[in-house]
């Protein structure tokens, strides 16, 4: 096993961690429903969360079969930390007693989850500069590069809205945007559309 094998399992063992956190959540969610106040907002976040885990961790290996350099093995490994701790933030816990307000949770801890999003979206745009470089065999320039970088600006845009707007309906306008444009990066990626 080389290096990058040895690194991306270690990638894979933080996405699973990061997925895992995610689905307990949802699970603790649905089995004491009772004592949940729900959120769409929440609710569409952590299922955003549980695809751009997919997503990334779905792009680490599918460029491991391609060759990585060691900065960009190094840039996905920042990647996938990062996307453990919102993942983890972003799994509420329902307590022992008392009701958990997805809401009133958002609220608290919802920078928690966002500003690592942001940080992932700034990480991906070094990544695929560095990529599409490599696959052109020659440094782009801006003006060849930004263009091509909407499905990244749109979803920081988006984030930023939700931190900065606490009305649900916004919130659920952007949670349910980020989570169309990160399906929609998936299913590309497995060209499924």
């Amino acid at each position: 096993m080389n290096q990058t094998e040895a690194a991306v399992t270690l990638m894979s063992f933080i996405f699973a961690l990061s997925i895992t956190h995610l689905l307990q959540s949802l699970r603790d969610l649905w089995v004491d429903h009772n004592r949940v106040r729900p959120s769409a907002s929440m609710l569409i976040w952590m299922a955003t969360l549980l695809v751009y885990t997919f997503l990334a961790w779905f792009a680490t290996t599918h460029q491991t079969e391609h060759g990585m350099t060691s900065a960009q093995v190094g840039l996905k490994l920042v990647a996938a930390v990062v996307t453990y701790f919102s993942c983890a933030v972003g799994s509420p816990k329902v307590p022992e007693t008392g009701i958990l307000d997805l809401a009133d949770y958002e609220n608290r801890r919802g920078a928690g989850f966002k500003v690592p999003v942001l940080f992932m979206m700034a990480l991906s745009l070094v990544l695929n500069y560095d990529m599409r470089s490599q696959d052109a065999g020659h440094g782009l320039t801006m003006a060849e590069f930004l263009p091509s970088q909407w499905i990244v600006a749109a979803p920081v845009l988006v984030a930023v809205v939700s931190l900065w707007r606490r009305e649900p309906w916004v919130r659920t306008i952007c949670a349910v945007t980020l989570l169309a444009v990160a399906t929609w990066v998936f299913l590309s990626n497995i060209d499924l559309v």
